[in-house]
C-alpha cells in the first residue's frame, strides 16, 4: 500500500506516482493495481476501464456503501484475491448478507 502520493498514470511501464511528500516521481512495476478510494463509492473510472478491456471489480464501500465497514471491505478483498484468476468483473465478493443490508436493500437505500 501506498499512501500520499498522486497517481499519475498506468501504462505499460507500471504505475507512475508522485510521493506528496518530497515530490519525487516513480514508476511501480506492477501486474495488479488495488485502488482503495474512501468510503463513497465513485464509480467514474469503472467505465473507461472496462472499455479498455480491464477487469474492475468493486468491493467495500464502492460495491455497498451503506455500511462503512473496514471489516467487509477486507473480507471482500480477501475473497477476490483468492480467485482474481478466474473471477469475472461484475461478480460480488461478499460473505453472506446480514438482515440489516436486507432490509436496507428492500428500503431502496441499496442497488
Amino acid at each position: 500500500m501506498v499512501t500520499g502520493v498522486e497517481y499519475l498514470k498506468i501504462d505499460d511501464e507500471g504505475l507512475h506516482l508522485k510521493l506528496k511528500s518530497s515530490g519525487e516521481t516513480k514508476v511501480l512495476n506492477v501486474d495488479t493495481i488495488v485502488t482503495c478510494a474512501g468510503q463513497e463509492p465513485l464509480r467514474e473510472l469503472q467505465a473507461p476501464l472496462s472499455a479498455a478491456g480491464l477487469g474492475v471489480f468493486r468491493i467495500g464501500g464502492a460495491e455497498m456503501a451503506a455500511e462503512l465497514d473496514a471489516k467487509r471491505a477486507i473480507d471482500q478483498g480477501t475473497r477476490l484475491a483468492a480467485c482474481l484468476e478466474k473471477a469475472k468483473p461484475g461478480e460480488v465478493f461478499s460473505a453472506p448478507v446480514s438482515w440489516e443490508a436486507k432490509v436496507m436493500s428492500k428500503l431502496g437505500f441499496m442497488k
